[in-house]
């Protein structure tokens, strides 16, 4: 069972486990994607330039044509990668049709045009065009695998005795050689990928709450502005008397009134939109929703940590897409925390700890 299941995680996943794959995907889609784009524009010059020939060089000029379709094909694919707003199987998609127009270009090359002479450009593509992008080898393979039959059954057809087992043979062990190198390939590809995404989670997660850190708040700030289509609220939360609860209960109090802070947020708003900013303060952000539904969950937030003992200052600024400014949302949105935190204060007659919000 050990081995099968192993068996599996190289065929699907290259040797990843599905949750590792998971965690990658999106990654792979947007280096596809751009791989996709660059690899069409290139097949279209390097095609263009083929054509021009034809009209210059007599071996050229029978294959004027092919050069022309393909070219015009292969453009099409480079308009839909480049301008299209492709999602994850759309990109794949369009990948597979790129290989399909290589691979068929060199089928005819090696099995129809030139019947009599052994096919080296169907060998060349074969070993070079899985390398090109990143996807599941069982795919890959089921590819490979497609183009050899379709080689093979050309070549019965159309080519010539005398070359004819020859190529056949070829395509086997070079499609067989294929397979093999491109599984090694998506090893190498995948494992750098994970490790990336393993050092960016690192980076940009705080390591006591679970919750993303002040790295992340700033990568992500713009993220906010360009998928936003009606408005963006902040919900700016701070600790209040965190300081005194780690003076006089010991930090490891101090720290619990934090995670509660993070998890009660992440709850209410989501992992990817809840952010520690700084020692005791936390920024969630709410994309196309209602005030009032941010600010209910605000009120349930702040229901939950007062259950536990804790309190906390609240400040929710809302902006429409049209006059969006993420620094300004944020900083609004901290200017009223700052008015809470007050009145807070105020009501337990402790003047020591009225903040007032610094000026720029």
């Amino acid at each position: 069972m050990e081995r099968l299941k192993k068996l599996k995680r190289m065929v699907l996943y290259a040797g990843l486990g599905k949750s590792d794959f998971r965690r990658i995907r999106k990654d792979l889609t947007e280096d596809n994607k751009r791989s996709l784009v660059f690899c069409s524009a290139l097949s279209c010059v390097f095609m263009a330039v083929l054509f021009v020939l034809s009209f210059f060089l007599e071996a050229a000029r029978e294959k004027r044509w092919l050069y022309l379709g393909v070219m015009c094909a292969i453009a099409v694919v480079y308009l839909v990668a480049r301008y299209g707003h492709l999602k994850e199987k759309g990109v794949y998609f369009c990948i597979y049709i790129l290989w399909s127009i290589y691979m068929a270009m060199g089928i005819y090359l090696g099995a129809v045009a030139t019947p009599d002479q052994y096919a080296v450009t169907y060998v060349a593509l074969v070993l070079a065009v899985p390398l090109l992008f990143s996807d599941m080898p069982i795919r890959i393979g089921i590819f490979i695998g497609f183009y050899a039959v379709a080689f093979i059954v050309c070549s019965i057809f159309f080519e010539s005795p005398a070359v004819r087992s020859a190529d056949i043979v070829h395509a086997i062990l070079f499609s067989t050689i294929s397979v093999i190198v491109s599984y090694n390939a998506q090893k190498i590809r995948f494992q750098r990928h994970l490790l990336a995404y393993q050092m960016r989670v690192l980076s940009e997660t705080d390591l006591l709450t679970g919750i993303r850190n002040r790295n992340a708040f700033e990568t992500a700030k713009k993220r906010y502005t360009d998928h936003c289509t009606s408005s963006v609220s902040c919900v700016y939360i701070d600790a209040n008397g965190l300081h005194e609860l780690n003076n006089e209960e010991g930090h490891h109090r101090g720290d619990e009134m934090l995670r509660l802070i993070a998890d009660s947020l992440y709850k209410q708003f989501g992992i990817e939109n809840v952010y520690r900013i700084g020692g005791d303060e936390f920024v969630a952000f709410a994309v196309d929703e209602d005030l009032s539904s941010v600010e209910q969950k605000s009120d349930e937030i702040r229901r939950t940590i007062e259950e536990q003992g804790y309190f906390i200052s609240v400040g929710i600024e809302r902006q429409t897409a049209d006059v969006l400014d993420i620094d300004a949302l944020v900083r609004h949105a901290e200017e009223k925390m700052y008015d809470d935190k007050t009145r807070y204060y105020a009501s337990r007659g402790d003047q020591r700890e009225r903040i007032s919000f610094p000026q720029d």
